[in-house]
């Protein structure tokens, strides 16, 4: 069957009946009682010993069920209307990315010292999702708080300045944890030569205690978000969603997008929507996919935006212990250590332009003129008038001009004929200023 039949068949398949459906693709008045799990592989499927923000360690599982301990399919199916999957189109997605991630940073598959190639694997990775993790905050403050829950007056004004401070607070813990990639790559160099003692990477232990501190932060955030929000959302807007949810999260997610993050081969909210709610059941991913615009749906049924899986791979190959093929992700461990021998036998070496330490001290020069133009002249009293009055009862001029003459008649020397090309004719004597 070729993407024109797919397409048409779920489209044809969600509009056959003629049965109303409301924005998040659930028919009106159903729950969220699709074939649950319908899409789930066996790596999907997995469990992970870590440890909770207690400090307690705990086994968290990544089964075919839902990963919210709020939002549980089973005896309180009911409850899972459209509010709820509002919170699950994004919860889900993060925290089974971040068992994902967790899984893969375990000892047994990430290794005490870990190869070149498992760490610049995980960073592919883990760059693409800060990037799904900006686009969520944005659709958190712009749609889930600004649209949908303002109106309901049961938000209080603090509330919103703590959900942008907890953005802000994770923001800067994952530029703290990008970071450590290159003080692997370093500490890696110089444990080449390590012979005596057992091997071990102190920023890789770092890198699992960081990520695992980040991960609980962000799973108590998810679950204070599905306990508040959707009897608040339930009771305000009805049993119906509000109509162009999924387009405005979609648009807010986009807006969060840095030039440097978008093209084809860059991580997509929708694609990581889709991704994650084809696992739950295919039929409500392709609802989800027949309600987008239509230059959406050419582009996601003819592969022009980055299927996430393409993102988790890397992933799957530290796990499965298969080194990729890609070039970039080589690292040339001989040049690293030429590089360090290099900046060790020249260390007072000056750079050429255009480095970091020639624009430090071209900084330091631009401060220095600033400073001195903003100083305070202390030959000039600012405090009183006697200034002003001195010059105020001086009667001779404080510029004297020589007294030959010449200097008046100065204007007819003027080149090109200024006067005539203004509509003035030459005028004999200067004027006086």
């Amino acid at each position: 069957m070729d993407s024109f039949s797919k397409m048409g068949s779920a489209i044809s398949g969600m509009f056959g009946g003629g049965e109303e459906t409301d924005g998040m693709g659930l028919a009106i008045g159903e729950s969220g009682d699709f074939d649950v799990g319908d899409g789930f592989n066996a790596d999907d499927l997995f469990s992970v010993d870590t440890m909770d923000e207690t400090g307690n360690n705990v086994e968290m599982v990544s089964g075919d069920e839902l990963t919210s301990i709020v939002l549980k399919q089973g005896a309180d199916k009911a409850s899972l209307d459209w509010a709820s999957e509002l919170m699950l189109l994004t919860h889900e997605p993060l925290r089974r990315d971040m068992l994902e991630m967790q899984r893969a940073l375990q000892t047994k598959f990430f290794g005490e010292l870990p190869e070149g190639w498992r760490v610049r694997c995980f960073f592919r990775y883990f760059t693409g999702w800060c990037s799904l993790v900006s686009q969520q905050h944005a659709i958190e403050v712009s749609v889930h708080y600004d649209w949908l829950a303002q109106p309901t007056g049961k938000m209080k004004g603090e509330q919103r300045q703590e959900l942008l401070a907890y953005h802000r607070s994770i923001e800067l813990e994952l530029l703290a944890i990008s970071r450590l990639e290159g003080k692997i790559i370093e500490e890696l160099a110089g444990a080449a030569d390590w012979t005596t003692s057992e091997p071990f990477s102190e920023e890789a232990q770092e890198l699992r205690e960081k990520f695992t501190k980040l991960c609980n932060e962000i799973r108590v955030h998810l679950a204070t978000q599905e306990s508040i929000l959707p009897p608040m959302l339930r009771e305000y807007w009805g049993r119906v969603s509000p109509p162009s949810l999924v387009d405005k999260a979609l648009a807010a997610a986009k807006r969060a997008q840095s030039i440097a993050s978008k093209g084809p081969d860059k991580p997509k909210m929708l694609m990581w929507i889709k991704h994650y709610l084809s696992k739950r059941s295919i039929s409500r991913a392709n609802q989800l996919v027949a309600k987008l615009p239509f230059n959406k749906r050419m582009a996601v049924q003819f592969g022009r935006m980055m299927e996430h899986d393409e993102l988790i791979k890397y992933l799957r190959c530290i796990i499965e212990d298969k080194q990729p093929s890609d070039d970039s992700l080589q690292v040339d461990m001989k040049a690293i250590k030429a590089a360090q021998q290099q900046a060790e036998d020249e260390p007072s070496k000056p750079k050429g332009p255009g480095t970091g330490r020639e624009k430090q001290r071209k900084a330091g020069m631009v401060n220095a003129v600033l400073a001195s133009a903003n100083a305070r002249r202390v030959d000039v009293p600012l405090q009183d008038n006697q200034m002003a009055r001195q010059l105020a009862s001086s009667e001779d001029p404080l510029h004297k001009f020589k007294m030959d003459g010449a200097w008046q008649n100065k204007t007819k020397a003027v080149p090109d004929n200024l006067y005539k090309k203004i509509g003035i004719d030459n005028i004999d004597a200067p004027r006086r200023l």
